[in-house]
């Protein structure tokens, strides 16, 4: 993340990673509240990317964190319509 962010600030790092957690937890508490008992993965959007995330019992693991840069078309265009609705997710 921080090769692609072009920075050794973990601040910067931080900075993208905080909203994408905040958000996932919104999403993991509406999961519960819906009975959900798996391991869900969550797309999320965030300044300058996409953070994929699992929640663990001790709290959030990012699996792996993509510049939209590096997003293929698709997801690139997925990625483009959740942040110009404020999505939580890229779906």
């Amino acid at each position: 993340m921080l090769q692609r962010l072009q920075t050794a600030d973990p601040s910067t790092a931080m900075e993208e990673l905080l909203p994408a957690a905040t958000r996932a937890a919104q999403l993991y508490e509406q999961a519960v509240e819906h009975g959900e008992r798996y391991a869900v993965h969550l797309r999320v959007p965030t300044d300058q990317g996409e953070a994929v995330l699992v929640w663990e019992d001790e709290g959030f693991l990012v699996k792996t964190w993509i510049h939209h840069d590096s997003m293929s078309e698709r997801r690139g265009a997925q990625w483009n319509r959740a942040v110009a609705a404020n999505d939580l997710l890229c779906a």
